[in-house]
């Protein structure tokens, strides 16, 4: 009886948890501020005229600078949800891919730990996932992490043949053509493959995620633009021209917006993150097996320090 009441806690928290993160991710679009407009407009320009935008099509004055339309993919997906179902189809559409990644990520959590951490975890989380909750190429970006942070964290506790990682570089074809922030599944998989060759050395593990790695990198290059598509997060930056607030480090924010508390809660669970696993290498002196849950946490809470739009990756 007692087991069978506390699974009907646990079936209860469950419920409500994900309730609550529902409402979280599904909000009301604002077209004014949204740049959901342009990506519908770049998916029926590609959906009605096959070409995909090349210049910098919504600029006044200089409407003829060549650009990239890294993300055009996701564009034309917007566009046929928005002509099949319109704006609540979209948004219903967006809060379920959020929803998905929130949930990828927590059952991760509870194959690490215990299903109890992995809810306290995943309740502390909610709210950095919900910063970004307008309709953007980056949600995908932040599903197609969850995927491929899941088959990864599998394959290392020995609970996926090795046969699943080549899903991997299948994910990133689809993925370069989607979001520019493609490149951040690549790391991914690096630190997976570091992760490897410091606990076992440069065994079959290793030469599998190197070879996945190699992959993914070859088939990312199959995109509009090639290798130029590829290298585009690296060279972005040199001819932006304009100061994007998502861009900011978490500090410049808190300066300039300093009545929103989420970069301060941000920078606490960073922190207290980072404290547990000072904690953890004082008690079991074991760096080979702290190095993968480390160096995530560095990688992701750099990036998002450096621009808060990675708050909700980390």
């Amino acid at each position: 009886m007692s087991l069978a009441l506390e699974r009907a806690g646990y079936g209860l928290l469950i419920f409500l948890l994900c309730s609550v993160a529902w409402l979280h991710f599904v909000g009301p679009i604002n077209l004014t501020t949204a740049d959901l407009g342009r990506h519908l407009r770049n998916g029926e320009l590609v959906v009605s005229g096959g070409h995909i935008p090349d210049t910098n099509h919504y600029s006044y004055t200089d409407p003829d600078f060549p650009t990239l339309c890294h993300h055009w993919a996701a564009g034309v997906l917007f566009y046929w949800i928005w002509k099949a179902w319109g704006f609540l189809g979209l948004s219903a559409f967006y809060g379920g891919v959020l929803f998905l990644t929130w949930a990828l990520f927590t059952w991760a959590a509870a194959r690490a730990a215990s299903l109890r951490s992995a809810l306290a975890a995943a309740a502390l989380a909610l709210p950095l996932l919900a910063y970004r909750t307008e309709i953007r190429p980056e949600g995908l970006t932040t599903l197609f992490l969850a995927a491929e942070f899941f088959l990864l964290y599998s394959f290392r506790q020995g609970r996926l043949n090795g046969r699943w990682l080549w899903v991997i570089p299948a994910v990133h074809l689809v993925w370069v053509n989607v979001h520019i922030l493609f490149v951040i599944g690549l790391c991914l998989t690096g630190i997976f493959m570091l992760d490897a060759l410091v606990r076992e050395g440069p065994g079959r593990g290793f030469r599998l995620l190197a070879a996945v790695l190699l992959a993914s990198l070859a088939l990312s290059c199959v995109n509009p633009y090639g290798l130029e598509g590829v290298l585009q997060p690296f060279n972005i930056f040199k001819v932006y021209g304009y100061r994007l607030a998502e861009n900011q480090t978490v500090f410049f924010m808190i300066k300039r917006f300093p009545g929103r508390t989420i970069y301060g809660y941000f920078l606490l669970l960073w922190g207290l993150a980072g404290f547990l696993f000072v904690l953890r290498l004082i008690k079991e002196r074991d760096w080979r097996g702290s190095f993968l849950p480390v160096a995530l946490w560095a990688f992701f809470g750099l990036m998002a320090c450096q621009a808060v739009r990675a708050i909700a990756m980390f």
